[in-house]
């Protein structure tokens, strides 16, 4: 089981105060200026790199304990198989808990990105989609319907998922990769 796995902190439940006016002939869609905050959750997804399911969960946190939680979902929904988890370098990550509940669950493997190289990790450009097609124009009450609406996306996006596919081989990844190490190097 080869899992891309990232967290969005911080998405704001957010009310406009008055409903947008829809595309019209000449004209642009509208929405407020203002709102209503009303909440915020992280969202913790682990993108299946066979099938193209995304497996999730809320959380009002963002911290290493969200991520423990998160672990032994996926460790019920994948009881026997070896499970390979794509990460960045993100600090609960690699707090000593998690890294204690990694040696207890030898099974599951963290493999984590260069830093600065989160592109790497597929599971980025589903949540690019998600921000632009549920957050960015999304109104919502409250942090329970901001969870409503992730859910109803990410089962609709399951139905009909397709494996990621890289459009560039190996090689060429690898090399983009050490170019940018050696500009790191020259500039600092």
């Amino acid at each position: 089981m080869r899992l891309s796995f990232d967290e969005k902190p911080q998405m704001q439940a957010r009310a406009r105060t008055q409903a947008g006016l829809p595309v019209v002939p000449g004209h642009t869609a509208t929405r407020t200026h203002d709102y209503v905050r009303g909440g915020t959750l992280a969202l913790l997804a682990a993108l299946d790199l066979d099938t193209g399911n995304v497996y999730y969960a809320c959380a009002q946190r963002h911290r290493h304990q969200e991520l423990l939680a998160f672990l032994r979902q996926l460790a019920r929904r994948f009881p026997t198989q070896q499970v390979h988890l794509i990460l960045d370098n993100y600090s609960p990550h690699k707090h000593r808990k998690v890294r204690d509940w990694l040696e207890v669950n030898p099974r599951f493997h963290f493999h984590f990105t260069p830093t600065g190289s989160s592109w790497l990790n597929p599971v980025e450009h589903w949540f690019s989609a998600l921000q632009r097609q549920v957050l960015a124009r999304g109104s919502f009450v409250d942090a329970a319907a901001l969870r409503a609406t992730l859910g109803r996306y990410v089962r609709g996006r399951n139905r009909h998922a397709l494996p990621p596919r890289w459009k560039k081989s190996a090689d060429a990844i690898l090399a983009r990769i050490a170019h940018a190490r050696r500009t790191y190097e020259m500039v600092h």
